[in-house]
């Protein structure tokens, strides 16, 4: 170890040129097996735990270079600087414990003998230990004295080999101008010994850095432009034999005085002090907007750039830019009220804006203190105070001057403004004494009617109104819009591509999309709120469509420019997709509104008051009788045994009778269906359903109802005949019931 060199000893001569010093690596003890407990599953599935034999892991580093000296059986390996300085480091062949931390294996690639044979390996497990071991007894000395550092106060120093970074002692490090020093310490050009240090830092094997107390690197700054100033020459280090040791305890050796300068002696790279001055104590005068600052040492007025300036509520340091906050020496709190010096009413975000000429604080803000007038006399045509409101900071104020401070109009108080034209357009503001206060809780004055501040900006409503969510009653067929602004209701048009559609799916695109016609009104007055009165067309048609508005899942609009404007007429912001935000289902059951029969075509048309499930239609429940009261003696009752009816969703249902229910009921004449006073028709409450499976209203037996009778004109006809001479008989078919 201390010259760095190796001498393994083979069995045979080796050649040399074959050495591959990369292939040896060298470890701190022999490996072992030892035995590791484990899980294992049997071919049954039960669990149960083995011993596995493994290889431990020990520290070991493999050579990276070197020189390969010697010959035949016997060669000497010279580490390089690197491989040296990380033995030392990882305490391989380390002086406490010698051979007993020194061992070497090495793989077949590492050398081959005369005849190209490849050496044996030695694996962990039959690691050689060194037979002879000769400690480290040189000293380190010092390579490179690398940078001092006067912004992050430190200094790096490079030694020709590991240090022990432990026995690190700043306080043997002398500072000085020269390589020899005639100036008593501390004094005007003498040098400087370092008083401590902190944060040692090993970069790596070689490199020391540490950062000087803040009372040395001050005793450097202090000799201005002699020591450690710009020039490298004028910035030497001196340090005694404490002030490092290497790994082996070998003391340094000491960098002394000496009348002639090599570059060892002064430091490599000087980082200069880029630090400004330090602020003593400041005065602030808030009633006056005047400061004073003071610092530790002289400034240049003009360079002053009060922009720079922060101010903080607290000592505590936020940011890391900020080393440091003063407090203030003297204050001088404001005492002058604030004056309101702006009145703006924005329309469009439904804002009444007041710009004073000094900050606001929020919580001051009193919004009934605020009335909007037709005009500035005792006695205006029209006015309004607000109710409510909410208070901010106009952007992008909020983090700046706050003198601007935004009123967002109540619901209530924006009725009251916007329907009002009087104090929409050009109205007049008043306030009342303390409406807001300063900083300081200065309050504004107020502003009487007689008085009142004339309005310094009106920004029109740009901006349509969006619907935000809508209900629907499904029973009603009420349904009920909210917008985000006041909406004209005269203007409501649901009609048309750019009116309004109800939809199955959030997909403007879907096929579940119906439109509403002219027949759907409302009468509701102008507001955020309407309530639209679906017409009797639009809601069985709706119910129609089982892909729409079946429950609150199924249940969108669709609302385009045209379905209703503002006060400004403002088209409608188009809103697509919007789902109900509550939905009533249909409860009712349907009834049968009229009935007709058609004996000429053998069709019965059932009408309903409501879109029903066609295709659920029972006609085997329908039961055709000669009076009101199917329970009497004298009543015929005929029920439907087959026929077909149409399948589409709607309030009317034609069913054809079947052939023979048809010929049936003319079997019957003149008791049955031949006239209005003998068409009575009965059926139960799952004859049909209406399209959220609501039972139709049952018409009961003993309270059949009359149907429309269209009675038959139809003349018979002969269909076919068969004549039997034997029997001496005719038989005739016709195409209908004969008497």
């Amino acid at each position: 170890m201390n010259t760095g060199q190796v001498i393994l000893t083979f069995t045979e001569t080796l050649n040399q040129s074959t050495i591959n010093i990369t292939q040896f690596t060298f470890q701190l003890v022999q490996n072992s097996i030892i035995s590791v407990p484990m899980l294992a599953r049997s071919r049954w599935g039960y669990n149960y735990t083995v011993q596995v034999n493994q290889t431990n892991e020990v520290l070991n580093y493999t050579l990276t270079g070197g020189a390969v000296g010697g010959g035949q059986q016997a060669f000497v390996f010279t580490l390089s600087s690197v491989d040296l300085n990380r033995f030392k480091r990882l305490g391989l062949c380390s002086e406490a414990q010698r051979q007993q931390s020194c061992y070497v294996t090495l793989t077949n690639a590492s050398a081959w003998d005369m005849v190209g044979l490849p050496i044996v390996p030695i694996g962990g497990l039959a690691a050689q230990q060194a037979r002879y071991f000769t400690p480290d007894r040189n000293p380190p000395s010092m390579n490179n004295f690398v940078s001092i550092d006067m912004n992050y106060d430190t200094i790096t120093l490079v030694f020709n080999e590991t240090f022990n970074i432990s026995s690190f002692d700043p306080t043997a490090i002398r500072i000085q101008k020269w390589s020899y020093n005639n100036y008593p310490v501390d004094g005007y050009f003498g040098p400087i010994i370092l008083t401590g240090g902190f944060n040692f830092l090993q970069l790596n094997d070689t490199t020391l850095q540490f950062t000087l107390t803040a009372y040395d690197m001050n005793r450097i700054k202090q000799q201005g432009q002699i020591l450690c100033y710009q020039t490298r020459e004028a910035c030497y280090i001196r340090f005694n034999t404490t002030l490092v040791k290497d790994m082996a305890g070998n003391p340094i050796v000491p960098l002394v005085d000496s009348a002639v300068s090599t570059p060892l002696d002064y430091v490599n790279q000087i980082v200069l002090d880029t630090k400004g001055p330090i602020l003593l104590s400041f005065m602030l005068d808030m009633d006056k907007a005047l400061m004073d600052l003071t610092f530790n040492e002289t400034v240049l007025a003009k360079n002053f750039d009060g922009r720079k300036i922060t101010f903080y509520n607290s000592a505590v340091n936020e940011t890391a830019s900020y080393s440091q906050r003063i407090q203030v020496g003297v204050f001088y709190p404001d005492v002058t009220p604030p004056v309101l010096t702006a009145f703006k009413l924005d329309l469009t975000n439904k804002l009444i804006i007041l710009i004073a000429n000094e900050p606001i604080t929020l919580p001051s803000v009193v919004v009934t203190g605020i009335t909007l007038l037709s005009s500035n006399t005792s006695n205006p045509f029209s006015n309004h105070t607000l109710l409510n409101g909410t208070v901010s900071y106009c952007s992008p104020e909020i983090t700046y001057l706050r003198t601007c401070v935004q009123i967002r109009f109540s619901p209530s108080d924006q009725l009251s403004i916007q329907l009002n034209p009087n104090l929409s357009k050009l109205p007049f503001l008043s306030i009342a004494n303390g409406t807001f206060a300063d900083v300081f809780n200065n309050k504004v004055l107020g502003i009487p009617w007689n008085g009142a501040f004339p309005l310094t900006m009106l920004l029109t409503d740009t901006m349509g109104p969006q619907v935000t969510s809508f209900t629907i009653d499904m029973n009603t067929g009420l349904m009920e819009m909210t917008f985000d602004d006041i909406v004209d209701s005269s203007t409501f048009n649901p009609t048309g591509s750019q009116g309004l559609t109800l939809q199955g799916e959030p997909n403007s695109a879907t096929t579940f999309a119906y439109t509403l016609t002219g027949g759907t009104k409302t009468a509701s007055p102008s507001g955020f709120t309407i309530e639209v009165n679906l017409s009797i067309a639009d809601l069985n048609a709706i119910k129609a469509r089982p892909g729409i508005a079946t429950s609150i899942n199924n249940t969108y609009i669709t609302a385009g420019v045209s379905t209703i404007q503002d006060l400004q007429y403002l088209g409608l912001i188009i809103s697509s997709g919007l789902q109900a935000s509550q939905f009533t289902s249909d409860k009712t059951p349907p009834y049968l509104s009229s009935s007709t029969i058609d004996m000429n075509s053998g069709q019965l048309l059932l009408t309903f008051d409501e879109t029903v499930n066609a295709p659920l239609l029972k006609l085997i429940d329908l039961f055709i009788g000669s009076a009101s009261n199917y329970s009497l003696p004298y009543v015929v009752v005929y029920g439907l045994t087959g026929g077909s009816s149409t399948l589409n969703y709607s309030t009317s249902i034609t069913v054809t009778l079947s052939v023979s229910d048809l010929n049936a009921l003319k079997c019957f004449a003149p008791n049955l269906v031949t006239s209005g006073t003998n068409s009575f028709l009965a059926f139960n409450r799952s004859t049909i359903t209406d399209m959220n499976a609501n039972p139709v209203i049952e018409v009961s037996e003993t309270n059949a109802i009359m149907m429309t009778l269209i009675p038959d004109k139809n003349y018979p006809s002969i269909v076919s005949y068969n004549l039997n001479l034997t029997a001496g008989t005719i038989i005739l078919t016709f195409n209908d019931s004969t008497r």
